[in-house]
């Protein structure tokens, strides 16, 4: 029996703008990430110079880790920050001085079992917030598989009733 409810080994679907117009993240290969690194900053006092006499949080960072392969670029330039077509020319552009949060959107991740998704949605992880920045490195070499990775930058939900959470094992309507 498996200790997590979405099972301990297996694939995923990911699904952006869960709550609006649902784009399946798909094909990915390698591991779809979920990460949730807490920070903390130390108390100091002079006489024990720089060991710490406690410890404050001071935030959370959640990302999402989405290695999408075989893209078609005209799908990605739909959703993805700075990518778009201009003719038969694909664009990288920077960004910049660009807010995340008021464009936001929910993501659920659901396991797979033979490629179908889990209908349970008690298995569900239920992204709250979140938008995709690029972090991509297209290598060539003569037997590795290019990935485009997709990052999502997670926020605490300050709109709905979710009370700041940024997301949950198990759908939230």
């Amino acid at each position: 029996m498996p200790k997590w409810p979405f099972g301990d080994i297996g694939p995923c679907i990911v699904i952006w703008d869960f709550g609006g117009t649902p784009i399946e993240l798909d094909p990915y290969l390698g591991t779809v990430t979920l990460r949730i690194a807490d920070s903390v900053e130390n108390v100091e006092e002079e006489r024990w110079g720089s060991t710490a006499v406690d410890a404050v949080f001071s935030g959370t960072e959640c990302q999402l880790d989405v290695p999408l392969t075989r893209q078609d670029f005209d799908d990605l330039a739909n959703w993805v920050p700075g990518l778009s077509k201009s003719g038969s020319d694909y664009i990288f552009a920077p960004k910049a001085g660009c807010a995340m949060y008021e464009n936001a959107k929910e993501i659920v991740i659901k396991p797979l079992c033979d490629n179908q998704p889990d209908t349970d949605d008690s298995h569900w992880i239920h992204i709250f917030k979140a938008y995709p920045w690029r972090d991509v490195e297209l290598g060539f070499d003569r037997s590795g598989q290019r990935t485009f990775l997709v990052h999502f930058k997670l926020f605490p939900d300050q709109t709905s009733g979710a009370g700041g959470r940024v997301f949950s094992v198990g759908l939230v309507t």
